[in-house]
């Protein structure tokens, strides 16, 4: 994978249309069959943008977006964007075009742009003080 398959070119790709279609699907079988519930939306600012940080199993298929993604959604609508990172492993699949699609954007911490955004979390997780560190989150 190349630099130029990565960072803001993935945030370019994201696709209201596309997520409003699968979330039509996938938000009624998580709360349904999962029985998922998402609280504290109401802490998110109203407008612009926000920083929100899930921690998961590590797994390779973590049901974050699709539980946070619907929820979101339904809250603010589809005019403003919900980016989730995710390790550059799964843009390696043919997934890769879908999940840029809907709003996934690959996590590497040697590219500029969203990628410093995921080294800061990754520090954060060994314990080094953000303050310090002070990478720039585009």
């Amino acid at each position: 994978m190349s630099g130029g398959d990565i960072g803001d070119s993935d945030l370019d790709k994201w696709d209201p249309g596309f997520i409003e279609a699968a979330g039509k699907i996938v938000g009624p079988i998580g709360r349904l069959w999962f029985r998922t519930e998402v609280r504290g939306l109401e802490h998110v600012p109203p407008a612009g943008g926000a920083l929100v940080v899930g921690n998961h199993s590590g797994g390779a298929m973590t049901p974050d977006l699709l539980v946070m993604a619907p929820a979101f959604y339904e809250r603010f609508g589809y005019d403003r964007p919900f980016y989730t990172l995710a390790h550059y492993g799964l843009f390696k699949t043919p997934l890769a075009g879908t999940l840029r699609r809907l709003g996934v954007v690959h996590a590497d911490r040697e590219v500029d742009g969203p990628g410093e955004l995921a080294a800061a979390v990754q520090d954060r997780r060994r314990g080094a003080r953000a303050d310090r560190r002070r990478r720039p989150v585009r």
